[in-house]
C-alpha cells in the first residue's frame, strides 16, 4: 500500500505497528497499519481507508480451498431421478433417502440404482464420493455395479491425463531454456492493474 500511495504522490507515509500508534500520529500524517478492516470509515479526527477501498476485493481475497463445484456436499441438493457419479462405481440414478437399521441403530443412506437394477446404499456422511453427472440427458446409460466399464474409462482417463502432464512438462522445460528481457513493473501500478481484473482465475 505504501508503494501505491507513493505512486500517486503521497509522501512521508509512516508505518505504524498498531492501532494505538496510528491514532497518536500527527493530524497531517498518512499512516499504514495492519488492521482487520474490510471497509474504511471516518471519525471527527481521522479517515481510515482500507486496502479494499483502494484496490477492490481482488488483492485482499485469501486463497480458498475449494472442491470442484459439481461435488456434492448435501443430500438436499439431489432430486429423485438425478444422475450421479460414484468415484468407485460410476454412473447411477439417485432413488431417494432411506433409513436402514445398521447394528441396531438407524442410519440414513442415499439409495443409488445401477444398470440391471443393482442397488447401492451410500451413508450420507460419505456423500463427497458423489458428483453430479455432467450431462442433462436423463436416459444416459448407467454403469453396472462391480462391472469393468467404469474402471476401464477411469484407466483411459488416467493415461490421457498422464500424457497431457508429460506434454506440459516438456513445454515447461523448453520455456526454462529460453531467455527473455526481464520487465520489472512498478509494484503499486501493477497491483492496481491486477485489481481491475474482475474474474477469478
Amino acid at each position: 500500500m505504501a508503494g501505491v500511495l507513493a505512486d500517486h504522490g503521497v509522501q512521508y507515509v509512516e508505518r505504524s505497528p498498531g492501532w494505538v500508534e496510528a491514532a497518536r500520529a500527527k493530524a497531517s500524517a498518512v499512516c499504514v497499519v495492519v488492521l482487520g478492516l474490510e471497509t474504511g470509515f471516518t471519525t471527527p479526527d481521522a479517515a481510515f481507508i482500507s486496502e479494499q477501498d483502494i484496490l477492490g476485493d481482488r488483492l485482499v481475497r485469501r486463497g480458498r480451498k475449494k472442491r470442484a463445484e459439481n461435488f456434492l456436499t448435501e443430500a438436499s441438493s439431489l432430486l429423485v431421478g438425478d444422475l450421479v457419479v460414484h468415484v468407485d462405481h460410476g454412473v447411477a440414478r439417485y432413488v431417494g433417502l432411506k433409513t436402514l437399521d445398521v447394528q441396531g441403530a438407524p442410519h440414513d443412506c442415499l439409495q443409488l440404482e445401477y444398470a440391471g437394477g443393482d442397488r447401492l446404499f451410500l451413508p450420507v456422511e460419505n456423500i463427497e464420493l458423489l458428483s453430479r453427472f455432467g450431462s442433462d440427458d436423463p436416459n444416459a446409460p448407467l454403469d453396472k455395479l462391480g462391472g469393468a466399464g467404469w474402471q476401464g474409462r477411469k484407466s483411459k482417463m488416467r493415461a490421457r491425463i498422464k500424457m497431457l502432464a508429460e506434454q506440459l512438462i516438456a513445454i515447461a522445460a523448453k520455456r526454462e531454456m529460453k531467455a527473455a528481457d526481464v520487465i520489472n513493473p512498478q509494484e503499486g501500478v501493477y497491483a492496481e492493474f491486477c485489481a481491475r481484473f474482475p474474474y477469478s482465475e
